[in-house]
């Protein structure tokens, strides 16, 4: 048994048995002494350094991955799976590691007394334990837990995914947001990430708390820059995808899905790539009038265009029960999945 183990045997062992329940000696109707129960005592605080170990040991820290993937072929390479992690696996995953302070009957009666408040701080604690790792302060309070006995935990789900890819590998910055709509929405709120790790070079895993309808994976954003696209199928044909400056539905700075204009380029200078400016914009300020998202009155300026010519990171969202987009000359610019 490590040191650390042997510790957490002893809080164990402790917290148990300050748990039981003390009895006194008092007058039997015989005259005899018999054993009479004192009044209840509120159970004990659950260690700090035991409500840590739980709390990570429920967000599957320190498992094996055979215990996550038990055969390679759940997961092949360029593939993605989503999950539920059972509440009652995670309690019997905390059974089995507070059975490490039972060494007789009586300890294992002591143990199941204190059981249920040790699942109720590990799950209370999930929330604290990615922002204590990474050195902040957590930003979310602790889920409402049930009380009075009841084995029942009112905590939010939580999901996750297994990713195996060579996006892993090639962009360990790589960021990802689950939202619980599947419409990409100015104001919505991401769910809290729980953990999100890399298992190994090319295999990432992530587990949120809530369930997601739809999930970002995003590009490490380095820095803005502009940039044109040429179209896979046409590579003579260059183009922009557009945004929305704010007017009608269009929320400015957010891409209009399947819109955008031609980009011209200066006679002579395909292979280079100069573009003309002049009339790239009028395609723009054109396309953006027929969409509705500029009025024929408005200033058409250097803002107004340079907004149209960021090319922001990469971005591939995957929406419950949303089919990918199929065709060519529809896709976002991102690659996203709307």
């Amino acid at each position: 048994m490590t040191r650390d183990s042997h510790r957490r045997a002893e809080n164990l062992y402790d917290l148990a048995r300050r748990a039981a329940t003390p009895v006194t000696a008092s007058a039997g109707p015989d005259g005899g002494t018999a054993a009479a129960p004192l009044p209840p005592v509120p159970l004990p605080p659950v260690p700090p350094s035991m409500t840590e170990w739980l709390s990570r040991l429920v967000l599957l820290y320190g498992l094996p991955v055979e215990y996550l993937v038990p055969d390679a072929r759940l997961l092949p390479r360029e593939s993605l799976r989503f999950f539920y992690l059972d509440p009652n696996w995670q309690r019997r995953l905390v059974d089995g590691a507070v059975s490490v302070a039972v060494s007789s009957s009586q300890d294992a009666i002591q143990v199941l007394t204190t059981f249920e408040r040790s699942v109720e701080s590990a799950l209370g604690a999930m929330a604290g334990v990615r922002p204590a790792l990474r050195g902040k302060p957590a930003a979310e309070e602790r889920p409402d837990t049930g009380h009075g006995g009841s084995a029942d935990i009112a905590v939010a789900p939580v999901t996750g995914f297994l990713l195996r890819s060579v996006a892993v590998s090639g962009w360990p910055g790589i960021e990802v947001s689950g939202y619980d709509t599947t419409e990409p929405k100015a104001t919505s709120v991401p769910l809290p990430i729980l953990r999100l790790e890399r298992l190994s070079d090319d295999v990432l895993l992530c587990l949120f708390s809530g369930l997601p309808k739809r999930v970002d994976f995003l590009q490490p954003p380095e820095g803005l820059h502009f940039g044109v696209r040429r179209d896979a199928a046409v590579p003579s044909c260059v183009k922009t995808f557009l945004r929305g400056l704010g007017h009608g539905r269009y929320t400015a700075g957010v891409q209009i899905p399947g819109a955008e204009a031609p980009v011209s380029l200066r006679v002579g200078t395909r292979a280079s790539g100069v573009m003309r400016v002049d009339a790239t914009a009028r395609a723009a300020r054109e396309r953006l009038i027929a969409l509705g998202a500029l009025s024929a009155g408005d200033s058409f300026t250097a803002a107004e265009f340079a907004v149209q010519m960021v090319r922001p990171a990469g971005l591939q969202s995957f929406a419950w029960g949303v089919a990918p987009a199929t065709g060519t000359g529809t896709a976002d610019e991102d690659g996203a999945t709307r």
